[in-house]
């Protein structure tokens, strides 16, 4: 349960102008006032934050513990990616090497649909399209 939020109604409003995005490993509230702000949290919570929250560190890397064994460190150099489904870290030294599997998979996924549109099977399109 999560039971602290990282920021609420008040202190969002003077950034949100600001942000592009906001990743959070914590619950938020005050969803009224984002108003497009793409925001990606571990939860929603109707809890005020307590006065005791405040910034530990900046520009140093984090760990999220994901509660599988497989944590996950965050370094301030990694390039963050997020959409409705969900929200992916990339290590910058990966960066040239993820674009390009991404703009195969891009590719494949387009004239895949391209096929599905048109009628054909999906095991027939994706064994064609997906290798």
């Amino acid at each position: 349960m999560h039971t602290r939020n990282l920021w609420g109604r008040q202190p969002r409003s003077r950034f949100v102008n600001i942000l592009v995005q906001e990743v959070v490993h914590a619950s938020v509230r005050g969803l009224k006032t984002l108003q497009g702000h793409p925001v990606f949290a571990k939860a929603l919570s109707t809890l005020g934050q307590n006065s005791f929250t405040q910034v530990a560190a900046i520009n140093e890397p984090i760990t999220i513990l994901n509660g599988a064994g497989c944590d996950i460190e965050i370094n301030p150099e990694d390039i963050i990616v997020a959409d409705e489904d969900g929200v992916v870290a990339i290590p910058l030294a990966l960066a040239e090497k993820v674009i390009a599997i991404m703009t195969v998979a891009a590719e494949q996924d387009a004239r895949s649909m391209e096929d599905l549109i048109a009628g054909h099977g999906v095991s027939e399109t994706l064994k064609k399209h997906r290798n």
